[in-house]
């Protein structure tokens, strides 16, 4: 009787007999019973509450550790029952929304949606409208709460319990704080697709692509157009000042504030220009991405001091009139004229965060041109700040000089490197098989072996005097990084793995190569939808549809991060597999039709389950870093579809089905499940679609009880014939038609627990 104890289960069982359709369990709690939540009325705000007035009524939630008690708000998708408190009472009436404290919102594998709960304690609250004519005195009304628990190996059934509410009506007319309820609307989010907790939600290359601009600004800041800026600025700020602490801080803030605007001005324009476009295209386009990639290497010659970048005069004239203002308008205009003044070191940092944004696939593409230029300005600006509001910091600066052209030189080589990523995706594209993954490496080293021999003064690529020809500490790390690259960079030329991160931006090992056989343990993908659909009908399988692009390196990076986790891969196997490119190709524009009417949607990458027939059964759109909820994804397709080889036959439970189980001469299993039970769901998706229990099960009569309405009559005699009390409950029959002993199962458990399980109803 593994789950709950014998006492409590006969005592249970005994007062079901005498209430068998009751849905209150007043007489349960009466009996003093223990529930894993405890309810209780609080208090009643006012009292007296006039006639016609509306009572708040509290009421407080005592939930026993490792329980869950569910929120107010229905799930987006069939889940665990939401929690319901009703008001039954002549003369007293219910208005506004039931209110609650904060609950815990979490996505759940099991539900394939997010689900609120609550733990420890709750309150919730309802507001009672008093009758106009209701009878002045005391008054006792019943608040009737209906709820589930759920801990993580089990569920208790939804279950009632009646709660006394005492309230006293006075005289008196109606106080207009008490006329009405307030209105809070209340709403649980759907589940974002392909959102894993570990970034509270926000996509991982969203995450990426901040962190790429909060670097670019620092990096700005040690170029010879900027750095020298930052005392001399300061120095301004200084004399503004006039030693008062509070103005200096307040010029530092005006400052920044003027270059963050600018910077996202920017980033608008750029927003706008796209907008018409679309980022997918701009990312797709072979012929945007060969211009980007000649952009990076303009940008690069221009750090090697080949050319100078210049702005118009116009523009350089409104930079010098801005110094000649003070206060914090001043202020602000010179923040703005930083734009202009750092233009020259600035634009390279600036043209490649915005030409990462603009090749971001998916919808919040259209944002990142601003989000991107509001984070590099911030990380720039971040100087002229802090040392406004630590002052000795100011000390603590290097002086400017030589190193400054060294790692503006420096930022040059990184650029050449940036550039060939672009010239890859119009090569992948093309399909051109140029640009392999030897050949980008092989740039790479060379690329790295040059930074190296110029950081050692070798190799001169500006006109900058040379520091001493002994290496300082700062060269010497970079010689030391630059060298690491390259034979890093040699390294991954012959073939050998490299970071599953670094491939998500790179072709595949296998591009561009003749004859390349498969890996063992390798996946076979189909590249034509219709010939999938033929397969599929003839094998009796589901379809996994992975609609990719060939510069979406958020599809490579789950190619190379997901897929090849066992517990996906093994699912994976069980579809029938087909890849379509929708940014080129011969197919590219039928593909992306495809795309728009399978999945209503373009964003990259994104999957959807098909069946046999072509009928979709879901879909899943972005990154997913969690290989566990991607397996919980597949695993519904898999279970949405009793075609599937192997699949188990669970025949609906009736008397009629039970006594025919008994005559097979097989032994029986019976799983008693319903839509609301957590466990059930998890059971559903780990355990009865691991291999071994599907063999093992194949040996067994197979019965499904739905006990969803667990208080219904009918499902009421099943609960009491099999003695069920909570859910997940499995009952394992011997041939003979007896209870296993020790075979019953009252909770999650593993495969290999549950085939234990089934081991004691052998003979």
């Amino acid at each position: 009787m593994n789950g709950y104890k014998l006492p409590r289960l006969l005592l249970i069982c005994f007062l079901a007999c005498c209430f068998p359709a009751a849905d209150s369990l007043s007489a349960i709690t009466a009996a003093k019973i223990h529930l894993p939540v405890a309810f209780h009325v609080a208090g009643a705000t006012p009292s007296p509450v006039h006639a016609g007035e509306a009572a708040k009524i509290s009421i407080a939630a005592k939930i026993d550790g490792g329980w869950h008690l569910y929120s107010v708000v229905p799930s987006a998708q069939p889940g665990p029952v939401a929690t319901t408190i009703a008001l039954d009472q002549p003369g007293v009436a219910a208005i506004g929304e039931l209110l609650e404290s904060v609950p815990v919102t979490k996505y759940d594998p099991n539900f394939q949606t997010n689900v609120a709960y609550h733990e420890g304690n709750a309150t919730f609250t309802v507001y009672a409208r008093i009758a106009k004519n209701a009878p002045h005195g005391p008054l006792t009304a019943r608040l009737k709460v209906r709820y589930q628990a759920c801990n993580d190996h089990l569920c208790d059934p939804p279950v009632s319990v009646d709660l006394p509410v005492d309230l006293v009506i006075g005289s008196g007319p109606v106080r207009p704080e008490y006329a009405s309820a307030p209105v809070r609307p209340v709403a649980l989010p759907a589940a974002a697709p392909a959102k894993g907790d570990a970034t509270g939600g926000v996509p991982p290359d969203l995450l990426g692509f901040i962190g790429f601009a909060f670097v670019a600004g620092l990096l700005a800041l040690l170029t010879p157009c900027v750095f020298p800026l930052i005392p001399v600025t300061f120095g301004y700020f200084t004399k503004e000042a006039a030693g008062k602490r509070k103005t200096l801080v307040a010029l530092a803030v005006a400052y920044v504030a003027g270059i963050i605007v600018s910077f996202v001005l920017l980033g608008l324009i750029a927003t706008i220009t796209l907008g018409a476009a679309g980022p997918n295209r701009v990312a797709s386009d072979p012929r945007v991405n060969l211009v980007f990639g000649v952009l990076f290497v303009f940008l690069a010659f221009a750090f090697f001091e080949t050319f100078t970048l210049r702005l118009p005069s116009g523009l350089q004239g409104l930079a010098s009139a801005s110094h000649g203002r003070g206060g914090l308008v001043g202020v602000l205009i010179m923040g703005l004229a930083f734009v202009f003044t750092a233009f020259t070191c600035t634009a390279p940092f600036v043209a490649s965060v915005l030409a990462t944004a603009a090749s971001s696939t998916g919808a919040s593409g259209y944002a990142r041109p601003m989000l991107g230029m509001m984070v590099f300005a911030t990380a720039l600006s971040l100087p002229f700040l802090a040392i406004a509001l630590f002052p000795p910091l100011l000390t603590r600066l290097p002086r400017s000089g030589a190193w400054l052209a060294r790692m503006k030189a420096v930022l040059g080589f990184v650029e050449l490197a940036y550039a060939v990523l672009y010239f890859s995706k119009a090569d992948l594209v093309w399909q051109a098989h140029i640009l392999t993954r030897p050949v980008i490496f092989g740039i790479w080293a060379v690329i790295a072996v040059c930074g190296a021999l110029y950081l050692t003064g070798a190799l001169r690529v500006n006109a900058y005097p040379d520091e001493p020809a002994k290496p300082s500490l700062g060269r010497g790390v970079g010689i030391a990084a630059f060298l690491a690259a390259a034979c890093y960079c040699f390294y991954a030329m012959s073939g050998r793995p490299v970071d599953k991160n670094l491939a998500a931006f790179i072709p595949e090992a296998g591009y561009g190569a003749i004859g390349r056989a498969a890996a063992p343990g390798d996946l076979s993908w189909g590249s034509d939808y219709a010939d999938a659909l033929k397969v599929a009908a003839s094998e009796r399988k589901p379809v996994f549809v992975d609609f990719t692009g060939y510069t979406c390196t958020n599809c490579r990076w789950m190619e190379q991060n997901i897929f090849t986790k066992p517990q996906v891969r093994d699912l994976l196997s069980r579809y029938v597999l087909v890849r379509l490119y929708t940014d080129g190709g011969a197919n590219a524009d039928r593909n992306q039709a495809l795309q728009l009417r399978i999945g209503q949607a373009i964003a990259q990458p994104l999957y959807a389950l098909m069946d046999s027939a072509g009928n979709k059964v879901d879909i899943k759109i972005g990154v997913e870093n969690d290989p566990d909820r991607f397996a919980a994804f597949l695993n519904e397709g898999l279970s949405r579809h009793p075609s599937a080889p192997n699949a188990l036959a669970w025949a609906p439970y009736s008397d009629q089905a039970y006594a025919a189980a008994l005559t097979t001469g097989k032994p029986v299993v019976i799983d008693f499940t319903a839509q609301w039970c957590v466990p059930c769901h998890a059971i559903e998706r780990t355990v009865f679609s691991d291999g071994a229990v599907k063999s093992q099960l194949g040996q067994y009569t197979t019965l499904r009880a739905d006990l969803t309405d667990f208080n219904s009559p009918a499902n009421a005699v099943i609960e009491k014939k099999f003695g069920v009390q909570q859910l997940p409950t499995i009952v394992v029959l011997s041939p003979s038609g007896k209870e296993a002993i020790g075979a019953r199962v009252t909770g999650l458990l593993t495969p290999s627990e549950f085939l234990a399980k089934l081991a004691k109803s052998a003979g």
